[in-house]
């Protein structure tokens, strides 16, 4: 004799709740896990030097200077603690959203241009003849020794590009016509430390701009060497 026992709804609908509650929780774990993926992404956003390519190499360009061998990008904050280097910028144009460097800078080719935030140089800066720096957005300051005759300076977007330690601009020979310009009202570009100024004693000519709002600060020029400038304000 056959005995059908039939189960009872309560436990038919109790059994049916704990695969709901299970499934609902595995989804939430799923979740967590995405999350905290996410959240070791954005950490890492901020990419350091960490000088892995050797002394004889502090070239930006190069990944295994940076860790997790990965040179910044345009989505990248850069760090760079470490006094004492000094880091070249030697090819093409670098955009980072934000630097900010305790090493020397040498950018000697191309250009270096920041987005967003707040960046701050404190080692020494060369920019080399025909190169530029931009602050297309947030501020790039740089407080050590500044030498930069020649070099274009730009900036957009509310950017603010300072260079507080620039005691004395030249653009004077070399062939080339630097630009100062700042566009959009709030962008300034401040070279107020400026002393000496030497406008281009060949042909060609250095350009001062300041367009829609936007202000170019020179006003700490005592001595004008003489040179063509064209100012358009």
């Amino acid at each position: 004799m056959n005995i059908i026992r039939k189960r009872d709804h309560a436990s038919t609908h109790a059994e049916a709740g704990a695969r709901l509650a299970s499934r609902r929780a595995a989804r939430k774990v799923r979740r967590t896990i995405a999350f905290e993926h996410l959240e070791r992404r954005l950490a890492l956003a901020t990419i350091q030097w960490d000088g892995g390519a050797g002394a004889d190499n502090p070239y930006w360009d190069l990944a295994a200077n940076w860790e997790g061998d990965r040179v910044p990008g345009g989505n990248d904050d850069a760090s760079i603690l470490a006094p004492g280097t000094n880091v070249t910028l030697r090819s093409g144009n670098v955009t980072v959203k934000s630097l900010t460097s305790t090493a020397g800078i040498s950018l000697t080719s191309g250009s270096l241009n920041v987005t967003q935030g707040a960046s701050l140089l404190s080692g020494s800066l060369f920019v080399a003849p025909g190169t530029y720096l931009n602050a297309s957005g947030g501020s790039l300051t740089a407080t050590g020794p500044t030498v930069a005759d020649s070099a274009s300076f730009y900036a957009s977007g509310g950017g603010v590009l300072s260079l507080p330690a620039l005691v004395s601009y030249s653009a004077a020979g070399g062939g080339y016509n630097p630009v100062i310009q700042a566009n959009d009202a709030g962008s300034r570009i401040n070279l107020a430390a400026v002393e000496r100024l030497w406008g281009r004693t060949d042909s060609g000519q250095l350009a001062i701009r300041a367009y829609n709002g936007a202000r170019v600060d020179l006003s700490g020029v005592t001595n004008y060497e003489g040179g063509a400038v064209n100012v358009l304000a």
